[in-house]
């Protein structure tokens, strides 16, 4: 099956664009998510369809969430071509593959979802000290936790114990001033506690495709970014404490939650990318927030 350029944009458009309502504002439910499923995987007997001249894997992933019955997809990024497979089968090429996960607005006031940590920019609060101290913070004020006040919100669940706790995955999701959900970040929770949780074999899925099971994942109590995916200098996700004494172009209000935007690739300088005014391939969120469930 073949089909142009402006069919697959214009899906990918569609898809993105989709809302629902609910308590913590606007969510995407059809959100970038990759998560690596087989490399080098044999025939498939369940291929629904083969698309070519795909320009590139976010797209490959909009046409199997929009296709009835796409479980998992594959993403040729030499010869541009996009299977749709179902049943969590593998691809016929020897490629890697990518689970699709369905469809559903991950909000914490529903599904059994708890928020346990909430930091925004702006406040001048140590984001290291907050998430670490193992003090409670504003647990039981209802306006505190709303995800558009930059209140600090830190539960004691923050400070469980491997083994003790009936936790099955954790979220971080980053928030814009309004609520707005810009993406998450699942992980395994089981077996793990705050410090350990995250890394990269530990996550279920993120919202680029260029992270893989070598890229960083740093949750640092000392540093000045005590937590990046990726090298201090770039990479997808940084909490800077304070501006970097480096940057020039760029005054960041502390604490500062860069991220590169959902479907990107790696940015090689978080300065180069935050300064721009236009094109910019990164941006700062106002609320980092982490949930359990």
């Amino acid at each position: 099956m073949k089909r142009t350029l402006n069919t697959f944009l214009l899906l990918n458009v569609i898809l993105h664009t989709s809302d629902c309502d609910l308590v913590h504002g606007f969510c995407h439910p059809d959100r970038h998510i990759f998560r690596i499923k087989a490399v080098n995987a044999k025939a498939s007997t369940n291929e629904i369809a083969t698309e070519e001249g795909v320009p590139d894997l976010g797209i490959c992933a909009a046409q199997c969430q929009i296709t009835t019955d796409c479980e998992s997809f594959s993403y040729n990024e030499v010869d541009y071509k996009c299977q749709l497979v179902s049943h969590e089968s593998p691809p016929t090429q020897t490629v890697t593959a990518f689970s699709l996960f369905t469809s559903k607005c991950m909000n914490g006031n529903l599904g059994d979802w708890k928020m346990i940590f909430k930091a925004a920019k702006g406040t001048l609060r140590s984001f290291a000290n907050d998430y670490f101290n193992g003090q409670s913070i504003n647990v039981n004020d209802d306006r505190a936790r709303r995800l558009n006040n930059a209140a600090v919100v830190r539960d004691e669940l923050m400070d469980w114990a491997v083994g003790d706790n009936d936790f099955s995955d954790i979220e971080i999701r980053l928030y814009d001033t309004q609520a707005d959900e810009i993406l998450s970040i699942r992980f395994e929770a089981k077996g793990k506690t705050k410090e350990s949780f995250f890394a990269a074999d530990n996550a279920f899925y993120y919202p680029w495709s260029d992270v893989d099971s070598s890229t960083d994942f740093v949750l640092s109590e000392s540093s000045d970014i005590p937590l990046r995916i990726g090298p201090e200098s770039g990479g997808w996700l940084a909490v800077f404490e304070k501006t970097p004494s480096g940057f020039s172009s760029v005054e960041l209000s502390s604490p500062a939650i860069a991220y590169v935007l959902p479907g990107e690739s790696k940015v090689n300088n978080w300065e180069t990318e935050l300064a721009k005014t236009s094109n910019a391939k990164a941006s700062v969120a106002n609320t980092f927030a982490i949930f359990v469930r």
